[in-house]
């Protein structure tokens, strides 16, 4: 069971983390579950 929310996908993240999640994705080639669970907190990530 997972304590922390890793959302599946960048339209389901906060709408402040999704421009950076965006760039990781492109400079990646995916978002990994750290990204993804930072996405919880815009300003963390």
């Amino acid at each position: 069971m997972t304590r922390v929310t890793l959302h599946p996908s960048i339209e389901a993240a906060p709408e402040a983390a999704r421009p950076t999640l965006e760039a990781i994705k492109k400079q990646m080639g995916g978002v990994p579950n750290v990204f993804r669970m930072m996405a919880n907190s815009p300003a963390v990530l």
